[in-house]
């Protein structure tokens, strides 16, 4: 039971820091390029590459977080659990899934796998 407990808190902690920055990168870049962000209405094809650029380093950011706070617990579970939560929220948003389209909407799945894959990796090294 407390491991389930303790699974459930790594995942929910690694999820909001990818998410926070994220969020703040985000922010930074619209405020201080507008035009960079938006064009006729529409997210710019740059823009998109470097959000998703930047959403790698966040979900890397994400991937060691989970594995700090779930230390000693089962790798995959903690993997599987950040991956599929990121994932699910990134298709269940239609608004953005829809700015994207769907070939960024796959590659940034993509970037996402890889991303908390590599934040383990960097955990792993400093920990041996």
């Amino acid at each position: 039971m407390i491991e389930y407990a303790i699974l459930g808190l790594s995942v929910l902690s690694g999820y909001c820091m990818t998410v926070a920055c994220a969020l703040l990168g985000t922010m930074g870049i619209a405020s201080a390029a507008p035009g960079f962000v938006v064009a006729n209405h529409r997210v710019r094809g740059s823009y998109k590459l470097t959000h998703e650029a930047m959403w790698f380093f966040c979900v890397i950011i994400g991937g060691f977080v989970t594995a700090r706070v779930g230390l000693g617990m089962s790798q995959w579970r903690q993997e599987v659990g950040l991956i599929g939560v990121l994932v699910l929220m990134l298709w269940r948003n239609t608004w953005e899934a829809r700015q994207r389209g769907t070939a960024h909407q796959i590659l940034i799945s993509l970037l996402t796998v890889a991303g908390v894959l590599v934040g383990f990796s960097i955990r792993n090294k400093l920990t041996i």
